[in-house]
Order: C-alpha cells, then structure tokens, then sequence
C-alpha cells in the first residue's frame, strides 16, 4: 500500500537565472516525529532511502500529482542526495505552465513545504515507544515513488489517508474490547487468521498485509509492555 507524508520544511529556490530555476528542499527528514498517525507516530531513520534513490526512478511531482510532473531522477532532471538532515532534492523546474506557475508561487512563499510517496520495503519497520510511551514506528528502509512541493505540508495529504489510519486504530481498539487476550491474538497472526478476528469486527475491513504486520507490532509491544 503506497502511503504519504508531508513535511513542514522550507522549499528554497536555489538558482534563477538564465540557466533557469532549480527548486530544493527534503523529503523526508530523518528522526522527525509525524503526527499521530492512528494510534502511533512515526520517523525515518537515516540511511532509508539509500537503496531507492540508487535503484528507483522517482519523480519530481508537485503536489503528488502525475500530471504536474517536474523532474525525474533517472533523468537527471532531479538530484537526491541523502544528507545529516535527510533526503535532499533539487529541482531543475520545467518550462511549463505549471513549473512556470510554481516558481511564482514559490517566490511568494505561497508554496513551502514538501512530501514524499512511498512503501515500506519488507523488515523496514521497527517498534518502540517515544520518551512519552507513545507507540513510535521506525522506517529504516523504504521504496520511493514521488518527492516534491505541496500546498499543504503540515497534514495528512488526504481524507482517504486520515479514514484508512483511523480504520485501523478503531479495529485495533476492536480487539482489545472484544477481551481477547495478547497470545490469542498473537497465535492468530502466526497461523494468519487475524485478518478474520478483524472482520468479525468490521467486515467493511480490506486484508492488508501490512496492517496485519503493524497490528503485531502494536501486540508484541503491548505485551512487553505488560511483563515489565
């Protein structure tokens, strides 16, 4: 499942001139708490986009969308380097329409922050607790499929997201009403039934394999919880 984040960090527009403009800014920053995500918060950790950006052909979108396409990394259009904040971008803005028009924007500050689409490639997610034991989820490997500038960077990109994160809070939450015990639930992960603890609950809930993988994550945590 591709997800997104959005990032409050300044867009810079680091060359204008005849040469034409070249836009930057980073996405994502590494060790940077997210909001709460539905139940957990969340960071990237320094070194997750290493493999991608050496491998993938990611592009320069802005504000996700294919048809305000900007750049592309395996054309050399789009530069990312991973640097001690995270992952750096920069831009060479087309000369079109909608490049024209983010450059305005961009010098009005009309448009200042950035995001950045992605998978979590499989055992790139780790599990602790933030100093305020809020469960805190690590992404130490991830796939990129897009960075660049949005309008809004301080929040969820989309209701869709903030519908699918509160989804799968409330059906977590299910199974802790239901009194189910932690190595109940744990052995139905293992033989792979919890998708089907789950729609007991709600059968409106998708198999999401890597909701499947968080709801033990959260389990196991709630569990070492419980022995110290």
């Amino acid at each position: 499942m591709r997800e997104r984040r959005t990032i409050a960090t300044d867009l810079e527009i680091r060359a204008d001139g005849d040469a034409g403009v070249v836009i930057g800014g980073h996405a994502p920053v590494w060790n940077r708490y997210s909001q709460n995500l539905g139940g957990f918060v969340e960071q990237v950790a320094p070194g997750a986009t290493t493999k991608t950006i050496a491998e993938a052909d990611i592009r320069g979108l802005l504000n996700h969308d294919p048809s305000l396409l900007l750049g592309r990394n395996k054309a050399n259009t789009m530069r990312l380097v991973e640097d001690n904040i995270g992952l750096d971008f920069s831009i060479d803005v087309p000369d079109t329409t909608p490049g024209r028009d983010l450059v305005v924007s961009a010098r009005r500050g009309d448009i200042n922050g950035s995001s950045f689409s992605f998978n979590v490639v499989g055992g790139g997610v780790e599990w602790g607790f933030t100093d305020d034991d809020f469960p805190l989820r690590t992404l130490t490997e991830i796939k990129l499929y897009d960075v660049g500038p949005v309008t809004f960077p301080a929040y969820l990109d989309s209701e869709s997201g903030l519908r699918s994160a509160d989804a799968r809070a409330e059906a977590f939450a299910g199974l802790v009403t239901e009194r189910r015990s932690i190595d109940e639930i744990l052995e139905a992960v293992d033989a792979d039934q919890l998708s089907e603890i789950i729609r007991a609950n709600d059968p409106d809930e998708p198999r999401d394999p890597h909701s499947i993988v968080d709801y033990r994550a959260r389990l196991e945590l709630a569990r070492r919880r419980a022995a110290v």
